[in-house]
Formats: structure tokens, sequence, C-alpha cells
């Protein structure tokens, strides 16, 4: 053996080995150091949840196992599927297309099957609801840090990291193999080591960038208890707890860049808040010295600030109504603030649902526990160094906030559950006592374990609040001329948004709302309820459906926005690889093959083309976003016919031979989201955000109300004054039901349905019309320049042609979704025509089976629609409107 062989190899493999040493010496130390704690004795109100948290890590393994390869198998079929279809326009070869689709087919399949099994493994404690809080708000500073933070990150985690990785490992094999010499292969691995130890560093810059742009659209409690009417929760704790954080799994980290972080670890409350969502809104306040931004977990409401005292009535009110108030139970320090909470809960207040909450212990860090061991000495050497005092872990602040409520029977009981430290929650109901949940270790799985069987225990044996409260613009009850306890302002989180910095709120300068001017109110005719918060307009506890207010948007039409942003991104990137392909196919001569030779319309620089095909349609489409996002009926519609006119215009590109795979690949995507877009944009959950109860023209009177605020009811034609004009135009007074019949609603899914199919059959048209071009081997041959204008004036006629009938289809389907009588007679008489004319005149000329299929699918579903609209059941909603009621004789 060559012992000079082997040294070189173990020389040029030490900074690997280096790294993947740290690595595993780090993770041993950190199990080494980990928590853990004795479980006390037997005791009927005590709960051990380790073997359940055993069992449901392995689940919620196999749950991301098939989530991660129902995604991969989804890439792999679109991929594969786009590569066949490209494949079979340039060389027919039917052996490799009829494998190569039925592998596409067998990764569908596969990916359903994933889909099926990974519903099944799903469990709310590690699978993230969706839509069940309010939304993120809409902050141009926000918006800001998240893409600055993007445009920072991705770059490096999708082309810099991995081609450093690829040539790292390509360096350490050249060197190892002695094919490059170490003057040359040592620097590289050494740079690629460097590289990858400021990683860490780098994607933690990032994630607080990141972080910072979530605080900004993190939601108020105003909105998100608007949005969720059930009993919400209280989160009471000392501003220092905002620090404690938890190691997250990989079913709590929010998005890629957490996802590929190194740093592993969240706020605690952001974790805890999560999980409570499942069972009500929690809020919690905000701290005064956060720069006016809300930290991320509990929905923050911005107590007042002045007078100093003001905030402890509010946050009494607030703990009258909640369903029950959540206690950081070992807080960093017990300041007069928490002392006052904790005597409120205990004293002033009535016997109330209580969760005692027990943090972790900060974890262990090697730097902390460095400086901690040099400090004596270093202290010796420099006077000026301070004395490094250790937090105070679990078990010491749990015993300091065990002293300090003794005093008080509701918390008579809480520290013999918990005499080993090994409670993670303790819940409170009245009339029953303490009960605890608790495991060895803390860990994120053991707190969301507890949680849910402690309130699983405890959500049947609460009492209801008679009277849960929203939290209503204007000042509290009292500040102004009106009924109410006491003068003073409001708390500043009553208010629907927060103010720039140089406008002063309610509770002072800072941020909060802009205090606005009291109208004085007359006194109800009824008296209002009680048991509710003195300063927060009551809701009753069991609220009826109502349709949501035009400020929430929606999950689903939120949804859809994100597929709209990312059908313009791969509008963008297709168009730039197909400007750059066309102009490259333009100057191989194969332009005089399909245009007549004359002057092009948008002209011949690149920068006009980009102007042309990228930057209008980019516009046009970020219009509609914006009417879709204030509820606009016709920014829907507009939406539907640029999918369309999308679809039948990358279809018809993706058939020419201009465009490459990337290209072809890029427009056929583009498709897909803004397809999915208009499907949830029509879809139920949907139509309440496009209500048509509501002004379509800036000239029609909103009865003094916002504008985009909840819909009114229509105003009588006998209450509008002179030279007013009614809320809804002439119609306003029309009496039909408030929602579309299901025939109806059937009707127009079917209208849509052929719309899509005479999307596809004008596309088999253009298709066979492109085809028909002669091929010559020179392309300035008599036959290609004398079918030159006959094939493009044929192509764009067909285009215009579709583009129009689109138009006009969901026109006609918007105004048959308002009852209009008209509509429903000129859908007839446009379906008709083409149903039972058009389409078997077609079938006789055309060939092809998917073609036949198509037409005949798209004279089914017209058909179909048209007998829908005529039958009885729709006939209520296209009724003439009925009279207005006669006024009474003056």
């Amino acid at each position: 053996m060559d012992i000079s062989r082997v040294a070189t190899v173990l020389a040029d493999a030490s900074p690997a080995a280096g790294l993947l040493g740290l690595l595993v010496l780090k993770v041993a130390v950190r199990r080494r150091q980990a928590e853990r704690h004795e479980l006390p004795g037997p005791h009927p109100r005590w709960h051990d949840i380790g073997p359940e948290v055993r069992q449901l890590r392995r689940r919620a393994r196999r749950y991301r196992a098939a989530v991660l390869a129902r995604r991969a198998f989804v890439v792999a079929a679109c991929w594969l599927g786009l590569a066949t279809l490209v494949l079979a326009e340039r060389d027919h070869d039917a052996r490799g297309d009829a494998v190569r689709g039925t592998v596409t087919v067998g990764l569908a399949a596969a990916a359903v099957g994933l889909t099926a099994l990974s519903r099944s493994l799903s469990h709310p404690m590690y699978a993230r609801q969706r839509g069940a809080s309010a939304g993120p708000r809409h902050s141009l500073p926000g918006t800001g840090w998240r893409l600055a933070a993007g445009a920072i990150f991705y770059p490096f985690a999708f082309f810099f990291g991995p081609l450093l990785f690829l040539y790292g490992l390509l360096a350490m094999a050249l060197a190892v193999s002695g094919t490059m010499g170490p003057e040359v292969g040592w620097p590289i691995v050494l740079g690629v080591s460097a590289a990858s130890l400021l990683a860490g560093p780098f994607t933690s810059v990032v994630r607080r960038i990141d972080g910072r742009g979530l605080r900004h659209r993190s939601p108020r409690a105003v909105e998100v208890l608007r949005q969720d009417q059930r009993p919400y929760f209280l989160y009471l704790r000392t501003f220092q707890d905002d620090t404690v954080e938890i190691r997250a799994g990989a079913m709590s980290r929010r998005g890629l860049i957490d996802e590929l972080s190194f740093r592993r670890r969240m706020p605690f409350e952001e974790t805890l808040a999560w999980r409570f969502q499942h069972y009500g809104p929690i809020i919690a306040g905000n701290d005064p010295n956060a720069e006016g931004l809300a930290t991320l977990g509990a929905a923050k409401i911005f107590l007042s600030l002045h007078p100093w005292n003001a905030w402890e009535q509010e946050v009494r009110d607030v703990a009258e109504g909640s369903r029950a108030v959540v206690v950081s139970a070992a807080p960093m320090e017990l300041r007069a603030g928490v002392r006052y909470e904790l005597g409120m809960l205990g004293g002033a207040m009535a016997p109330h649902p209580l969760v005692l909450v027990i943090p972790p212990n900060r974890t262990w860090s090697p730097w902390r526990a460095a400086w901690a061991r040099a400090n004596p000495a270093l202290r010796k050497v420099l006077r000026f160094v301070p004395a490094y005092v250790p937090p105070p872990d679990v078990a010491t602040r749990w015993a300091t906030f065990c002293d300090f409520v003794s005093a008080w029977p509701l918390f008579e009981g809480i520290r013999p559950l918990n005499r080993t430290g090994a409670a993670h929650l303790l819940v409170y109901v009245p009339g029953e006592g303490w009960s605890a949940w608790g495991a060895q270790r803390r860990t994120e799985w053991t707190y969301a374990v507890c949680l849910m069987r402690a309130m699983e225990y405890a959500m049947g044996r609460w009492p209801v609040p008679p009277a849960a409260a929203v939290p209503a613009p204007g000042p509290r009850p009292g500040a102004g001329p009106g009924p109410g306890p006491g003068p003073g302002p409001g708390p500043r989180w009553a208010a629907p948004a927060p103010p720039p910095r140089w406008a002063p709120g309610p509770g002072g300068w800072g941020w909060g709302p802009k205090a606005a001017s009291p109208q004085p109110t007359s006194p109800p005719a009824t008296p209002p309820p009680a048991a509710g918060p003195r300063n927060l307009p009551p809701r009753t506890a069991a609220p009826q459906a109502a349709a949501p207010e035009r400020g929430v948007v929606p999950a689903t039409v939120r949804s859809a926005l994100g597929l709209m942003y990312a059908a313009m991104a791969l509008y963008v990137l297709a168009g730039v690889i197909g400007i750059g392909a066309f102009r490259d196919w333009e100057r191989a001569g194969g332009s005089s093959a399909y245009y007549v030779a004359q002057p092009r319309p948008v002209g011949d620089s690149p920068v006009a083309d980009v102007v042309f095909f990228l930057v209008v349609p980019l516009a046009v489409w970020l219009w509609v976003v914006r009417r879709c996002l204030r509820g606009s009926e016709v920014g829907r519609s507009a939406a539907t016919v640029l999918c369309g006119a999308g679809g039948l215009a990358a279809a018809s590109l993706a058939v020419t031979a201009v465009h490459g795979f990337a290209s072809r690949a890029g427009e056929l995507l583009f498709v897909l989201p803004a397809l999915a877009a208009v499907v949830l944009l029509w879809s139920a959950r949907s139509a309440p955000h496009f209500d048509d109860d509501r002004p379509l023209l800036r000239g029609f009177a909103t009865g003094g109300g916002p504008r985009w605020g909840p819909a009114a009811a229509p105003a009588a034609a006998s209450e509008s004054g002179p030279g007013v004009e009614p809320l809804l135009g002439p119609g306003a007074h029309k009496h039909r039901p408030g929602t579309v019949p299901p025939t109806v609603r059937a009707a127009l899914r079917l209208i849509y349905g052929a719309m899509g199919f005479a999307v596809l059959s004008e596309a088999f048209i253009a298709h066979r019309i492109a085809t028909t071009l002669p091929t010559a081997s020179d392309p300035g041959s008599p036959a290609t320049t004398a079918a030159t204008p006959t094939v493009s004036a044929a192509v764009f006629a067909n285009v215009l042609i579709a583009l129009s009938l689109i138009g006009l289809w969901v026109w006609l389907a918007h105004l048959c979704r308002r009852g209009v009588r008209g509509a429903r007679i000129a859908a007839t008489l446009l379906a008709l025509p083409a149903c039972c004319v058009a389409a078997p005149l077609l079938l006789l000329f055309t060939s092809g089976v998917a073609q036949h299929a198509v037409l005949a699918l798209f004279a089914l579903s017209g058909l179909s629609a048209i007998t829908l609209l005529w039958i009885p059941p729709s006939a209520g909603h296209f009724a003439p409107p009925t009279p207005p009621p006669a006024s009474p004789a003056p």
C-alpha cells in the first residue's frame, strides 16, 4: 500500500470530513443537553402523552414522504407529458410515444394515489389549516421586504447553491484522484468549505428580512375576529417571553426560506398560536416597543398608552369576553404588568377558564457556554467586562410563579401537579379544578399533543361565554357624546388600520389608528346585551351564517390571485425565450415562409417586441388582478376572457416550428395556473366576494357607506331623494331571490365548459390551417410565397373570431347570472346555430378522434345549458321586475 497516496487522499478529504464532524458533534451535544424531566407518580389529573407523541411523529414522517413523493410525481408527469408532445411533433416514433405516454399516465395515477394516502395520513397537529384565519394584510413595506428576501435567497438556493455544491464535489474528486494538483485543488476545496460555513449566517439574515416583511403583513386582531366568529382566546405573557424559541419540526417551518434554512428555531408563541387556531382565534397585546409592528404569533391588539394605566381595563374587558385566558406560567421576570394580570385573574374577576403554558428552557449554545466559563477569568484582567448572569431556568421561574400566585385560592393545586417540571400545560375548569398534561422531553411535538388533548378535555367542560366581542372601529363608549361608562380615549387596537408615524392615534403619538372625530349617536331603541366587554361591541356566541365583508378576501380568491401571479411569471419566462427564438428565426430567413413582405406592425426593434408582447399584457393582467381583489365582476369576466385567449394563443404557438422546447413548455404551463385561477374565481366560496348587490359604476350612489364595505340593502324607490339614482340603478327594486337557483348555476358551468371545448376546437382548426402551408426546401419558393397570405389571413381570422365569441359568451353568462331576460334569449340565439349547425358541419369536414370528441362535447354542453336556462325552476330567476309599491297620497 502506498502510504503517501493514502495520506494525500486523507488530506484532500479533510475539509469535508471536518464539516461533517462538526455537524455530528453539534447534534450529539444538542441531544445530550436536551431538556429532560422525571415523570410524577400516578395521579388522576396527570396525563402522560409520551407514547402518543412517538406514534404521531412516525405518522408525520409517512405523511411528509407521501407529500414529497406526490410533488415529485406531478412534476415528472408534467415535464414528461410536455416532452412527449414536443417529440411527437418533431419525429413520429409510435413506440416511443406509447412508452412515454404510459409512463406519464402511470406517474399521474401514482400522484392521485399518493393524494389519497396523504389525506388519510393528515392530522391537524402537523397539517396547516388553510383559510382558517384572516389572510395577510396588504402592506407595501411588507411586500417589499419579502420581495427583497426572495430576490436575495432564491438565486442562491436554485442556482449558486447547487452549482457551488457540485463544483466542490467535482474539485474534491479531482483532488483525491490526483488529476488536479494540490496547488489548484486545495484552494477550491477550502473556498467551497468557507462558503458552506457562511451559508448559516446568510440564511439567518434572509430569514430576518423575510420575518420583517411578515410582521408588516400580519393580520390584526380586528381582522381575525371579524372573520372567525368562534370565541377567542386571550394570551397573556411578558414581552420578554417573545424571545423564547423552540426547535421547529419540518411541518412548522413556513415557506422555502425556512425549509432550507440552517436555523431550525422558531418563536415559541408562533408555534403555540398556530395550534390554538384549530380551536379558536387567539389574540394578545403587542409590545409597545416593537417599532409599531406586530410580532408573529397571536393576532395582536394595540393597547392604549395614555393614560398610563388605561390598558388595565382594556385587558380585563377582553379577558371577560374570551373563551379562556392562556397565561405564560414561567415568565422571565414578574414585572408590574404581569402581577396586575395575575391578580386580575385570581381575585378581581370571577373564576374564569385558564390555561397555564410552561415554556421551554433556552437551548444550549456552545458560544453561551464558552462565554460563561471564560467570563470570570476575563473579569480578573478587564474590570469593565460585565459579569455574566445566566438566565433562570424554567424550574426556578415556575417556583417563583407558584410562590406569587399562592395567595389566591384559584391557583391552589398547581404546584403538586408539576413537582418534577414535566408538565407542559395546566388547564383550569371552573367547578372541577386543575389538570395537567406533559412528557419527559419538551419538543414542539409534545406541546402540540398536550394542547390537543387538553383542548379535547376542556372544550366540552368550559362554559360558553354569553357574548363574545369583535373589535370595532371608533372610540370606546364614553370617549365622545353618547352613552358610556366614563370618559377616556378608546383603545388603539379597536381601529381598522394603523396610521403612519406622523399621525397621532387615540392613545398618543405612535403606531395606531388615526383618531376620527366622534359622531353623536342617538340612544339605542333596545338595551344592549350584557356580559360583554365594556369597550367592544357584543356579538352572539352562535352567530348566524352571514356573507363575509368586502374587506376580507376569501381563501379561494387569494389562491386565485397567487395563481395569476404565477401565470404572469411563466408568461414572462416563455415570452423572453420566445422573443429571442423568434428573432433568431427571422435572421435565418424563416419569416418569408409565413409573412408577407410588409413592415411589421410593432416595429423591428427588440424594445418594441418587449413592450408589445410583455409590458402591455402584464399591465392588463395586473389591472385584472387588482379588479378581482376589489371584488369586481368585470375583473372576473376579464380574467376568464384572458385565460381563454391565452390558452388559444399558447395552443396556436405551441404547434409552430418557431419556438423551441423551453418556450413551448412555458406557453403551455402558463395556461395551467391561469385556468386554475379562473376555476377558483368562479367557485361557490368566491361568490360572496363578487356579490352583485353593489354598484357596478362609480356614478351610482353608495348610500353613504364605504364603497368596498359590506353590501347594503338597496334603498327603496320612495327613499331616494330628487335627482338621486337608486343604489343599483333602475332595477334596484327588482324582487328576486338572493341566491342563484341550482339549475342556473349548472347551466353557467355548462356554458363555461362549452367555451373551453370551443377553445380546443379553435386550436385544432388553427393547427390544421398552419399545417396546410406547403413545405419547400427553398424558403422563397413560389408555392410557399403564394400560400403565405391565405394561411396568415385564415389563422388571424380564426383567432379573432374565437376571441370575439369567448368574450361574448362570458358577458352573456354574467348577465344570465344577474337574471337579465335578454341574456337568456341572446344565449339561446347564439348557441342553437353553433350547436345544431356549425358543429355537425365541422364533424363532416374534419378528421381525427380528438377533434370529433371535442366538437361533440361542445354541442352537448351548449344544448344542455340552454335547456337548463329555460326549464321551470329557472323561470323565477329571469322573472320581470315587480313594480315598486305605490306611495301613499299626501
